[in-house]
């Protein structure tokens, strides 16, 4: 693969030399300097690495990724060493190593990486030096470095010597895509409205998009309006999604559908999603005057679509509306597609739930069926609930049982809850508290992507905890301790599953960090 990247770098190098020897032949007036331009070319060749990294990332191709990540580290481009840590830290492709990940993020921070320094700070500071890295932070002069230091100084307690406003500005003169809006919020949220006011008049777009929303929501929506038209004719994205939103829900419906029509004829992935919505009748207020009446055949139109550009959510909400009107053909035609497709773990839709609720067991157990055929794991703890049988129908422990382990191999952590409390009950199955720590354990290990952000929260059961603690020793706990280890290490697709959920996780810290919202 690199092959590949040196020889592109190599067509790039041979044209930039070639127009240089062009001129050279028209005027002596430059001649090439080796050094420079071999120095052009490892620059040609790193953008290229990281730019693929970045995409690679993005579509899920880790391996690939971090392999271009691994060139371009060791090349000291500070980005790739600080990504790197990413993927030590949480074990993605690579072996969980917690120094390798604070060697890489130290080698990242050597160069003023800002985020590096962050991570460092927060999360690798030992008792020796627990100021060093937040010192460094603080002297950093980076626009990332002006930009995060905007968010501390936000921050109750912050001792910085500047305002966030000082910062965010820093920051956006040094060209911070996120500054801007950053610095305007501040400047609202802190009721300095003046400035917000003399901002808007440079024409600084992030203070005026501000205005506008703060002016709609004190009431002033002529004026409110004015600021978003205004950015609309200057063809912001950002103020057409608003301002069309605004119509939709407070305003001139009709307006707020043409303004959205007009721009999902222009590719916005958000104005598509929009317009199915529409459609499916979510602006609509049962008003005999009102404008936006639900039209499957157009929203479904419009669903698939959104699902061309990863949007499978609204295909479920369409199958949700055949099936009140009790088409249940195109009701499982479009769910089927909604469940092929999961965003950080979480099912597109889900009929099994909503029948088993209602009562209906026999079609809740067709459509958990259904799900299983479209690989959604969550299923299994549904069926198994179907056979737990609360409500006196379909009660079968065993069956129950049998379900819960198929979900948990496959690394469902609800199975594996539901199992750690099926084995402390009596009469169903054998009761063994050890087994129920196992599975408790196994829980917690595969149930993280969130609570990992921001740690602390409160865990979901803490009554099953309680339980399995009162009734197991401390030599049982260590026996169920020691088979975890070894239960993921048979299980091939729940080991998979974990290691998609520890990508998913390093996604979500990602996301928080790079816009700041750090616990």
């Amino acid at each position: 693969m690199v092959r590949i990247f040196l020889f592109v770098a190599l067509i790039i190098g041979s044209a930039v030399f070639a127009q240089e020897d062009r001129t050279a032949v028209n005027a002596t007036k430059h001649v090439p300097n080796k050094e420079s331009y071999s120095n052009n070319l490892d620059h040609h060749i790193q953008t290229i690495l990281l730019t693929n990294a970045r995409n690679h990332f993005e579509l899920g191709n880790y391996q690939e990724a971090f392999e271009n990540y691994q060139t371009a580290a060791k090349a000291d481009y500070a980005e790739a060493q600080y990504e790197l840590g990413y993927f030590y830290q949480f074990g993605l492709v690579v072996d969980e190593d917690q120094e390798a990940a604070q060697n890489w993020y130290e080698r990242a921070a050597e160069s003023g990486y800002a985020y590096a320094i962050l991570r460092l700070a927060k999360h690798f500071s030992d008792d020796e030096k627990p100021e060093y890295w937040w010192d460094r932070l603080n002297s950093n002069q980076t626009a990332d470095g002006f930009y995060i230091k905007g968010y501390l100084a936000d921050r109750p307690g912050s001792d910085l010597p500047n305002t966030p406003d000082e910062y965010y500005r820093l920051a956006e003169e040094k060209g911070h895509p996120r500054a801007g809006i950053e610095r305007a919020n501040y400047l609202d949220k802190s009721n300095n409205i003046d400035r917000l006011l003399k901002l808007a008049e440079t024409g600084h777009v992030g203070a005026r998009l501000v205005l506008a929303d703060h002016y709609i929501i004190s009431g002033d929506i002529e004026k409110g309006i004015s600021y978003y038209q205004n950015l609309v004719d200057q063809g912001n994205d950002k103020a057409l999604h608003d301002l069309a939103l605004y119509h939709l829900e407070d305003g001139d419906k009709l307006a707020g559908k043409k303004l959205i029509e007009s721009a999902a004829s222009k590719g916005f992935e958000w104005a598509v999603d929009e317009m199915a919505r529409i459609y499916l009748g979510q602006y609509f207020e049962f008003g005999d005057d009102d404008p936006l009446k639900t039209d499957l055949e157009k929203a479904s139109v419009w669903a698939l679509k959104a699902a061309e550009t990863g949007n499978y959510y609204l295909l479920g909400e369409l199958a949700q509306q055949y099936k009140h009107l009790g088409e249940m053909e195109a009701a499982e035609k479009y769910y089927s597609m909604a469940v092929n497709e999961r965003s950080l773990g979480w099912k597109a839709f889900s009929f099994g739930d909503d029948f088993s609720r209602q009562g209906d067991f026999q079609l809740a157990l067709k459509f958990y069926k259904l799900e299983l055929e479209a690989g959604d794991i969550d299923a299994y703890g549904g069926l198994g609930d179907l056979y737990i049988g609360e409500q006196g129908k379909m009660q079968n422990y065993p069956e129950a049982e049998k379900w819960y382990l198929e979900g948990a191999r496959r690394g469902d952590p609800g199975a594996m809850f539901a199992l750690a409390n099926l084995y402390t009950m009596e009469d169903f199955v054998k009761q063994d508290f050890v087994a129920a720590e196992k599975w408790l354990q196994l829980y917690g290990k595969f149930n993280f992507p969130s609570s990992s952000v921001c740690p602390g929260e409160k865990a979901p059961g803490a009554w099953l905890f309680k339980k399995i603690a009162d009734n197991t020793t401390s030599e049982q706990y260590q026996q169920a301790k020691e088979s975890v280890n070894p239960w993921i290490n048979a299980n091939p697709a729940a080991r998979h599953t974990l290691a998609a959920k520890k990508i998913e996780d390093a996604k979500l810290h990602r996301l928080f960090e790079r816009f700041l919202t750090l616990c």
